[in-house]
């Protein structure tokens, strides 16, 4: 078997969007930067909208929010797929909020606001809580969404804006994600050959293009996969791990419990992924791949009945 001809091993660079064009606010309020994260943060810091100030939450429920043609026509690059960006002043917010509203009192010189917005998929009913946490030289900000609904599809999508106030941040750059949360949607615990036994059609490819349109278990622990008019055939394998699938530039999280290893028929390669099955869809990416800026595709199916 030629490797470059299987479905899993493709690589493809995700590509994402960041920044933001210049609006600019003058604003008299500007606070002088009192760095107090030294670089010694060690474990994460939680916050939730309750958290912060009533007039500060206030302002960000009316502003921070989707217009008519789903964008975030009050902010510096509303309608980008991914902007995160951390705030040390009245100039830096200024910067990024180009409404009329007046902005709200915040201590910069005791604080650091996030602010920011990414494409996920629909039926996130709230932000439960952001969690934000330091490694090396770069803060890693994890949005942990609730009622997401993997099982409803991955389409269409929608930008979901976001925020939080956090104890004074140092300038190291910050890497926001969404998380879903594993108990709004669980995946299965454990997947067993009995639970992929069948065929499986593609519907659907987070971060890239489709290549293969069938899946096809066997209980001899043969998996066939279709492109086209070909067919490939490989062994497969199933145990349990954890982890979560990401994509990098949808930036969405799944969690899953299981493993797939694919092997030829005929050497000793072994490609593994992690699969979740959440109703009769099944969500594999392929695992420990890092490819250019972002991850491997998410490849979703959908069981075939007859």
């Amino acid at each position: 078997m030629k490797t470059n001809r299987v479905f899993f091993y493709l690589a493809m660079t995700l590509t994402l969007v960041l920044g933001s064009t210049g609006c600019s606010k003058d604003d008299a309020n500007t606070e002088v930067e009192v760095p107090i994260d030294d670089g010694s943060l060690t474990s994460a810091m939680t916050f939730t909208t309750k958290d912060a100030e009533p007039e500060v939450a206030q302002f960000f429920a009316s502003e921070l929010s989707l217009d008519g043609n789903g964008s975030l026509a009050s902010w510096n690059g509303g309608n980008e797929s991914y902007v995160c960006r951390a705030i040390n002043s009245y100039d830096d917010f200024g910067s990024l909020y180009c409404g009329d509203k007046e902005l709200p009192k915040i201590d910069f010189s005791n604080h650091t606001l996030i602010v920011g917005w990414q494409y996920i998929t629909t039926n996130v009913s709230e932000i439960e809580k952001l969690e934000i946490g330091k490694e090396d030289n770069l803060y890693y900000l994890d949005v942990y969404a609730t009622h997401h609904s993997w099982q409803d599809g991955l389409t269409p999508f929608a930008l979901q804006p976001f925020w939080a106030l956090f104890p004074k941040l140092s300038d190291a750059p910050i890497q926001a994600r969404v998380v879903i949360n594993q108990d709004s949607d669980p995946a299965k615990d454990s997947i067993s050959r009995a639970d992929v036994i069948g065929e499986w059609e593609l519907t659907e490819v987070m971060g890239g293009k489709e290549n293969i349109s069938k899946l096809s278990f066997y209980e001899d622990r043969t998996l066939t996969e279709t492109y086209g008019s070909k067919e490939i055939a490989v062994g497969y394998n199933l145990f349990a791990e954890e982890g979560r699938m990401m994509n990098g530039e949808l930036r969405v999280a799944c969690p899953y419990h299981s493993c797939l290893r694919l092997s030829p028929l005929s050497g000793d390669e072994v490609f593994d992924y992690g699969i979740a099955l959440i109703g009769d869809r099944m969500y594999l990416q392929q695992t420990h791949i890092f490819v250019y800026a972002g991850w491997m595709p998410i490849y979703v199916f959908q069981r075939r009945t007859k």
